[in-house]
Order: C-alpha cells, then structure tokens, then sequence
C-alpha cells in the first residue's frame, strides 16, 4: 500500500500540475485520454485494494497483532 500511495501522491502532483496549465489553455483536464486513464488505474487499484486491507485487519484481529 505504501507503494500504491507514493504512486498516489505523485501522480497527484503532476495531475495538479497538468491541470494548472491546462486552465490556463482552457482545456478541460478531463478531456485528455492519458488523464483519465491513469485516474481509472488508480480508483481500479484502490477498489481492488480495500477488500484486502479488511481481510488483514480482520487476521490481525483474530491473532491479537490488532486491537
């Protein structure tokens, strides 16, 4: 997850970055394909990754390594 999230917050930053200039162009950041494509891969990255987040809370549970 801590790779996932580093990937996060630099595609976060070049987003903001990219949507400044694009403002400023008067385009629409949402109409570039590359843009919406790597925030599809992200969302599809976190969806998947939530339902095994809670299956290492809950084994953490039931072995006491989490309270």
């Amino acid at each position: 997850m801590d790779k996932y999230g580093n990937a996060k917050n630099d595609f976060n930053s070049v987003y903001d970055g990219i949507k400044k200039e694009a403002d400023k162009l008067g385009v629409n950041i949402n109409d570039i394909d590359a843009i919406k494509g790597l925030s599809k891969a992200f969302d599809d990255l976190s969806d998947a990754y939530r339902p095994i987040q809670r299956l290492h809370y809950k084994v953490g549970q039931a072995t006491g390594i989490v309270r």
